[in-house]
């Protein structure tokens, strides 16, 4: 809520004597509604004066308005006696007054003026006529530069009524008026609202906004001192002032004391046409030393039962109070106030209720009269309350009864009736030197809903048999106060008058019978609903009725009824033509959103009738004639030909005409060159149809489908498109691998042939059947198909679907199952090992496709790694398990040459199938080392399947003996340590075996072990070593020192002969036994010391004699 407060304030500034200290005012006027001064205008002018001792008491009279409206001047003279407006207070030692204060105190008396009644005719122009009035001069201002002049002024412009400008002559406006005096004495330290509460007596829409004030004439403008301006022309703290466009409420907290002048413009627009601006001026006097006071509170209280007032609130402030009615709503509120601070003689201060508006009673408890439109709104004091004034608390109830005349509306206005009515509900108190005030502005809207036509837009009107028209509509939305009655309007064209031909009382009334519409022609019908404050709605849709005429063809002996009628309600219906025999039912055509139908008849010779619906109702009017069916007009459209399962069947739609009864189906007879019927299909037949004694898988033929009517009219076949079925052929050739197909062009279709689609149904070994595999698309003229895509032992049902171009039709052929007649080429071809025997032949071994179409394998050499392969022989596909092929390869020279395998099929064309990996035979190589060691080097295998999971080494001595395990090792050299055995031979020989580990299928050799490819056999020499001692001493201390003989290895001892010699020849020591030594003795006793010569013989292991002569010295020594 906006409080509101005026106190008196002592001013510190002064006003100088002028020639007249004008402080405002404003011109207004109004019209003669009835009586001898109807149609004429009195202009009313206010002014308001500076009226404190000191000041000129100058005022003109009368006072004379200047205009250009082609009137003249307009005199206007003072009317009753000059009314001192000064604020009243408690006491009148504190109160302003004129002649009480001295100038610039804010005394402020008021002077009214009235012109005669008098005529203006003519019509304004856009500008709008000007009225104003100029004098001299405005006191001293704070927010002005210097004194000037002053002139009030006022607006009255044009108004238009569909187009036509109104004459002023008819006086069609009334001026906005102010019914809320000027408050002018304001003091600082509170929020202050004032609103100006202007009210215009034809209800026109009222706009508030900031103006200029003018001086010497209408056009110029004051000038405002800074920082003040036209739109913020008091001081708020540095604020913008705040101004309510709606109510006109001016709010702000005073924060500088001064006399300020303010302007506010009021415009009043009807149907969005500015039709008047009134001009008033306002001073205000801010005054910083009133002492506190707090002015009376104002709370709007809403009664439960009675429409709720809304606060309309900004920024935490309450701006007004707001409510829309229907009219005949009772509004009922309660105001109340409280003020409980007492005056400074310690009384309690008094609440004096002071309202204002146009629409309240005179006096203020008085309904009948006083306001614009009785009844008026009344206030009264709340019981036990009597009076409009009291102590401490003040409780005022409004009430309002409303009706159709508190709303303004005409025949030619715009938009929905409604009307604001405002009301500044004004609580004051009575403190010294000026009453501190609180308005609570509240606006009611009254407004009467426009009533609503009924609904068109489903109507029906029908024709009825005796030549009435029946209308039906659909009731409009009702309020439960719009409604008084419905108007039906008829009319005989379009644009023709409408003549209003009955009224229906009944809102739920939805069908009206016009028993006497124009017959034979055309009849219009709108409605309006009236209802409200007796509003008339506009118009409803217009509806009419369909009229039809129908034309036999030809005149006589006709066959077709040409039917032809006019739109209804909309042009999007959709229409029923119905049709019957003189004493028959009724019967439904077709539909269609045309105004024309074409019916063949499919009577033998009878009269009959139309009429055409809209939904099973809305009929139009009958008409007809005598028709006979002479002939059968049907095209049949053949939808498709297809094959299914070796029966070819046809589809086609069923007849237009409905009199059809049977179907002939007839097929091309090459022979003849004629078309023969080979069936008669009964009307009703499920399609497709199966063709009877056809042969779809070797012949082509083409068909046709005629109609035959009740009367036993055949349809022409000539406009029939004939169709034939589709032959698919085949030819394929298991060699190349590739399937052939062709076939014939469909025909029939209207757009041809869009595509034809290759499918077959396909079917693995053991497997599930796949249904309708599309192996390709071809277009509408390729009728050809190759394919190698063909899996061998697979079963294939090919066959061709055809599409048309709208991709709704298709047309299957016959179909072609074969196996697969493609060749099968080997998956599998595994050379698993490339094995060196003990005969130095090589085995090879192959895991070969038991399912591949091959009819032998070429098993092939390179004998190095640069030169080509070459054939060593052909071996058969085996015919049984296992499904495998080992080859010994007894030319290979496996101890010089290091081989690559493979093995090549060919397939049962003759071509090359596939070939298989690569095996290459293990090469071992020994060398003998004087150290007594075998060096063994050796090739990688090449190629497993899986890895070679390390490589064996065998060992074997002598040259017969067995082979025996020595070890493994991933690497291809190794050196084997034979010292320790040097009893042996010395004739060594060795094999490496490449064992396979992790091969991915899992093949083992045929013994269950993994696979194993073994080396050639390679064997190292090594000669007779003898170590002879070159002295000895028999008696050492070291027993072995004792005796002299050779140690030896790869000795035989078969062959060992040992002798020794003095220097004389004479033999000394002989033996044959190779562990036998000489003890330095002959005999028993010790020969002398000296040298000796030994001739030592023995043969190797290999056989061959080995002699050794040389010296030994024989001495004798303790130690």
């Amino acid at each position: 809520m906006k409080r509101l407060l005026i106190a008196l304030f002592v001013l510190s500034l002064g006003f100088t004597a002028q020639a007249s200290h004008y402080l405002g005012g404003e011109i207004t006027w109004r019209c003669a509604d009835s009586g001898p001064n109807a149609g004429k205008f009195k202009f009313y002018v206010v002014l308001y004066r500076e009226c404190g001792t000191g000041a000129s008491t100058y005022m003109p009279n009368p006072v004379v308005l200047s205009t250009n409206a082609p009137v003249g001047s307009i005199s206007c003279a003072q009317v009753g006696a000059s009314l001192d407006v000064s604020p009243d207070c408690y006491t009148a030692t504190g109160e302003i007054s004129c002649g009480g204060v001295v100038s610039g105190k804010g005394a402020v008396e008021e002077r009214r003026f009235e012109s005669a009644w008098i005529t203006i005719a003519g019509v304004p122009p856009a500008t709008g006529w000007y009225y104003t009035f100029t004098d001299c001069c405005r006191p001293s201002i704070t927010n002005l530069t210097g004194s000037s002049s002053y002139t009030l002024r006022a607006f009255m412009f044009p108004y238009t009524i569909a187009g036509v400008p109104q004459n002023a002559s008819t006086c069609y406006d009334n001026s906005p008026r102010f019914l809320e005096p000027p408050k002018t004495v304001i003091c600082s330290g509170y929020e202050y609202t004032y609103a100006h509460n202007a009210f215009d007596n034809d209800l026109d829409s009222i706009v508030y906004d900031w103006a200029y004030p003018v001086t010497t004439n209408y056009t110029t403008n004051a000038t405002f001192s800074s920082p003040y301006s036209y739109n913020n022309p008091l001081p708020n703290g540095g604020n913008t002032v705040a101004f309510n466009n709606q109510t006109g409420a001016i709010t702000f907290t005073p924060s500088a004391a001064g006399s300020f002048a303010t302007c506010v413009k009021v415009t009043s627009y009807r149907c969005n046409q500015r039709i008047a601006e009134v001009y008033r001026d306002i001073p205000v006097i801010l005054r910083t030393d009133c002492g506190f006071n707090s002015p009376p509170t104002v709370q709007i209280n809403n009664i439960p039962t009675f429409p709720q007032l809304v606060p309309v609130v900004l920024a935490g402030d309450t701006l007004y109070w707001e409510t829309t009615v229907f009219a005949g709503e009772i509004i009922k509120f309660d105001i109340v106030s409280q003020d409980p601070q007492l005056l400074p003689n310690f009384l309690p201060q008094t609440i004096e209720f002071a309202p204002s508006g146009g629409q309240l009673g005179v006096p203020l408890s008085n309904p009948l009269a006083g306001c614009l439109n009785p009844p008026c709104a009344t206030v009264s004091p709340k019981s036990p309350q009597t009076t409009y004034t009291n102590t401490l608390n003040n409780e005022i109830s409004f009430y309002w009864e409303t009706n159709c005349d508190h709303i303004s509306y005409q025949t030619n206005s715009c938009g929905s009736p409604t009307n604001k009515y405002v009301f500044a509900l004004r609580m004051q108190d009575n403190f010294c030197p000026a009453p501190a005030i609180s308005v609570a502005s509240v606006v009611i809207n009254v407004v009467s809903t426009i009533p609503i036509p009924p609904d068109m837009s489903n109507s029906c009107v029908s024709v009825q048999p005796d030549g009435s028209i029946d209308i039906t509509w659909v009731p409009p939305i009702d309020t439960g106060m719009n409604y008084d009655s419905y108007v039906v309007f008829h009319g005989i064209n379009a644009t023709a008058p409408f003549t209003a031909i009955d009224t229906i009382a009944n809102y739920s009334a939805t069908t009206y019978n016009h028993a006497t519409p124009n017959p034979g022609g055309s009849n219009y019908y709108y409605i309006r609903t009236i209802g409200g404050c007796s509003y008339t709605s506009i118009t409803s849709d217009t509806i009419r009725s369909i009229g039809l005429t129908v034309t036999p063809i030809p005149p006589t002996a006709s066959s077709v009824a040409l039917l032809n009628w006019n739109h209804g309600n909309s042009s999007a219906s959709t229409y029923e033509v119905w049709r019957r025999p003189l004493t028959g039912a009724w019967s439904n055509l077709g539909n269609t959103t045309d105004t024309t139908y074409r019916d063949t008849v499919n009577v033998c010779g009878e009269s009959l009738e139309y009429q055409i619906r809209i939904a099973g109702a809305c009929e139009s009017t009958i008409d007809g004639g005598f028709f006979s069916d002479m002939n059968n007009s049907d095209v049949i459209v053949i939808d498709s030909l297809t094959v299914v399962g070796g029966t070819a069947t046809i589809s086609w739609q069923a007849a237009t005409n409905t009199d059809i009864i049977e179907y002939e189906l007839l097929k091309y007879d090459v022979a003849s060159t004629a078309w023969q019927s080979i069936a008669t299909v009964p009307v009703g037949t499920l399609m497709p149809y199966p063709i009877p004694g056809v042969t779809p898988n070797t012949m082509v033929d083409r068909y046709k489908v005629i109609s035959t009517d009740s009367c036993g009219n055949q349809s022409s076949d000539l406009l029939v498109s004939a169709h034939n079925n589709i032959l698919l052929t085949e030819n394929s050739d298991p060699c190349d691998g590739e399937l052939r197909m062709r076939w014939n062009g469909y025909r029939g279709w209207t757009g041809g042939v869009k595509e034809y689609r290759i499918m077959a149904d396909v079917t693995p070994p053991g497997g599930t059947t796949q249904f309708g595999v599309l192996f390709n698309t071809n277009n509408g003229s390729d009728t050809t198909y190759r394919t190698k895509n063909i899996i061998a032992g697979w079963d294939y049902c090919f066959y061709i679907r055809a599409i048309d171009t709208s991709s709704s039709l298709s047309s299957r052929s016959n179909d072609k199952c074969f196996n697969g007649l493609s060749l099968q080429r080997s998956r599998l071809m595994y050379l698993a090992k490339a094995h060196v025997r003990s005969d130095n032949s090589i085995e090879t071994v192959v895991f070969i496709d038991r399912d591949a179409d091959v009819i032998h394998y070429d098993i092939q050499r390179s004998d190095n790694f640069t030169s080509s392969f070459t054939s060593l022989g052909l071996i058969p596909k085996p015919v049984m398990a296992p499904w495998e092929i080992r080859f010994i390869d007894v030319t290979a020279d496996p101890n010089n040459y290091r081989y690559r395998y493979r093995v090549v099929a060919t397939d049962s064309c003759g071509g090359i199938d596939t070939a298989s990996n690569i095996g290459t035979n293990v090469l071992l190589e020994v060398e003998g080392n004087d150290n007594l060691t075998n060096v063994l080097k050796w090739n990688h295998y090449l190629d497993y399947m899986g890895v070679v999971g390390s490589y064996e080494i065998y060992r074997s001595e002598g040259p017969f003996g067995g082979f025996t395990y020595l070890t493994s090792t991933s690497d291809t050299i190794f050196t084997d340590n034979v010292r320790p055995m040097g009893d042996n031979s010395g004739f060594f020989c060795y094999k490496v075996v490449a064992l396979e580990a992790n091969n991915p299928l899992a093949f083992r050799d045929a013994d269950g072990t993994e696979f194993r490819s073994a080396s050639n056999k390679a064997c190292a020499e090594h000669e007779p070593r003898v170590f002879i001692p070159t002295s000895f001493n028999p008696i050492s201390n070291v027993v072995e020192n004792r005796t002299w003989k050779p140690s030896h290895s790869y000795v035989a001892v078969k062959k060992y002969q040992l002798d020794i010699f003095d220097r004389w020849g004479n033999m000394v020591f002989s033996t044959k036994d190779e562990n036998q030594g000489w003890d330095g003795t002959v005999n028993g006793d010790f020969v002398p010391t000296g040298a000796y010569v030994y001739h030592l013989t023995f043969n190797s292991v290999q056989g061959v004699l080995i002699e050794k002569k040389g010296s030994i010295t024989l001495y004798f020594r303790k130690k």
